[in-house]
């Protein structure tokens, strides 16, 4: 298999005196009718360069650990794929050796041409056909879920398709985020939720289990890790359709 991780929030933390609130109108423009990322002007970017000098972004150490037993087996292929932008280059240079991240990926890819994010992320996942990727940006995870970028209709029966898949993937969004905001102890694994009707025309089942740290088989006890998978389905002209997100939890 072969999986992608990205590095801030995966491996590393983010300023803890910053609220996540604030991050995201920092990243992401706001009221956007599609995702963009702000390119930050100079001076900003020099703001930034600060924030992402190690003192203001610890190790997660337990998820370093996992990477490194993940390459001691050698079982994945591992990528790092990370969107930050080129004039953080030497800051991220430095991080990734301070903390012996680097040697633990058969490849990196980074972003230091400064293309989307999630554009970038998409070619990527695509080209080294990546089967997992790992990143705690949720509406980046939506955007390579859809398998492609912006969709531009030729006909409205297109239109109508695209609309009701960007749907679903949103109703698939929601139930994961509802999750992701239950501390670790309290999402019940080995549980399957019943497949039900969200809207019309609209049905979803969310299934958890424990996830082995090796093999990222589904694991019969808890390890420290669960994966939340939540099927999202809807007609289509063709027939039923299907919208599957999932997410790996650990528990810190």
């Amino acid at each position: 298999m072969n999986i992608g991780f990205d590095l801030d929030g995966i491996f590393i933390g983010i300023p803890p005196f910053i609220p996540s609130v604030i991050i995201d109108m920092l990243y992401r423009k706001q009221n956007a009718d599609k995702l963009i990322y702000r390119y930050p002007p100079k001076i900003e970017q020099y703001i930034r360069k600060m924030s992402h000098r190690s003192i203001f972004r610890p190790a997660f150490e337990e998820n370093i650990a996992f990477l490194k037993k993940l390459a001691k087996n050698n079982t994945h292929k591992r990528y790092l794929i990370s969107g930050r932008f080129g004039f953080l280059k030497k800051e991220t240079d430095v991080i990734l050796k301070k903390y012996g991240i680097s040697k633990h990926f058969d490849k990196q890819l980074l972003n230091y041409n400064n293309h989307q994010p999630h554009v970038f992320k998409n070619k990527v996942v695509k080209k080294y056909n990546i089967h997992m990727h790992v990143d705690d940006d949720l509406p980046l995870l939506v955007f390579l879920a859809m398998g492609v970028g912006q969709i531009f209709p030729r006909a409205i029966g297109v239109n109508r398709v695209a609309e009701k898949s960007t749907r679903a993937t949103y109703f698939a969004q929601a139930e994961l985020e509802t999750i992701l905001a239950t501390e670790y102890v309290s999402i019940t694994a080995d549980t399957t939720y019943p497949r039900h009707t969200i809207s019309p025309g609209y049905d979803r089942q969310t299934v958890v289990n424990y996830i082995d740290p090796v093999t990222l088989a589904v694991s019969s006890s808890d390890q420290g890790l669960k994966r939340i998978t939540t099927t999202v389905y809807y007609q289509s002209i063709s027939g039923e359709r299907t919208v599957v997100l999932s997410v790996i939890i650990a528990n810190h």
